[in-house]
């Protein structure tokens, strides 16, 4: 305690590292719940048994296993759509002839400027 014009005041104390981590945590979990969405999914017993030994064996939890899996089958999809977009541009224009046709010089790698030294 200490004395002050407006009277006695406890002296403040520097925060413990157990106080920081704790606040550290509560800011991390609410911003976790602002970026995250909660949802159920239902799924037989034998894929969520599948899905739990895949998981433990990478070392993830069940719910970022999921993530991972379902971002990677976003990905394939746009891949896929991605594909038949260009397909179909194809269909729409198809390539002229001799567009892609390289000449037998250019196809030609030779010895010179190459050297073993």
């Amino acid at each position: 305690m200490r004395c002050t014009a407006s009277g006695w005041r406890s002296t403040p104390q520097p925060r413990s590292f157990f106080v920081y981590d704790f606040h550290m945590l509560i800011v991390f979990l609410m911003w976790k719940n602002i970026l995250m969405k909660v949802i159920q999914i239902t799924m037989d017993a034998e894929l969520a048994a599948q899905v739990d030994e895949c998981a433990r064996s990478v070392g993830a939890t069940r719910s970022g296993f999921t993530r991972d899996a379902l971002r990677a089958a976003l990905r394939r999809h746009e891949e896929k759509l991605l594909e038949e977009r260009h397909r179909a541009g194809y269909r729409g224009t198809p390539p002229r002839s001799g567009e892609f046709e390289v000449s037998e010089d250019d196809m030609v790698w030779g010895d010179d400027g190459w050297s073993d030294d």
